[in-house]
């Protein structure tokens, strides 16, 4: 049997958290990859949703649709701010 490592990511990424009033966090996801054109940034969050580009990397396209749905299943909010060649910002807010 063949032993499977996964990769590691290529680009930089930050993680940051702010803590809100009455105990609500907000979590920063900084990364420093390709970016998302703004005509992709909602479909990146639907079942199997992926963006077509220079910087596609394999997937099936249910990792931000999976981590939404358990964000919002907490009563939380997923975002995504990002522009070709700028990277992306994913912001996770959840409530106390």
């Amino acid at each position: 049997m063949r032993r499977i490592r996964p990769q590691r990511a290529q680009e930089e990424a930050d993680r940051r958290a702010t803590q809100l009033a009455r105990g609500a966090m907000k979590l920063h996801d900084i990364e420093r990859g390709p970016g998302i054109p703004k005509d992709g940034q909602g479909v990146i969050f639907e079942k199997f949703g992926r963006v077509s580009g220079g910087g596609s990397k394999p997937g099936t396209g249910l990792g931000l649709y999976i981590a939404r749905s358990i964000t919002e299943a907490h009563g939380g909010t997923l975002a995504v701010s990002s522009a070709p060649g700028r990277g992306a910002t994913f912001t996770v807010t959840l409530p106390a």
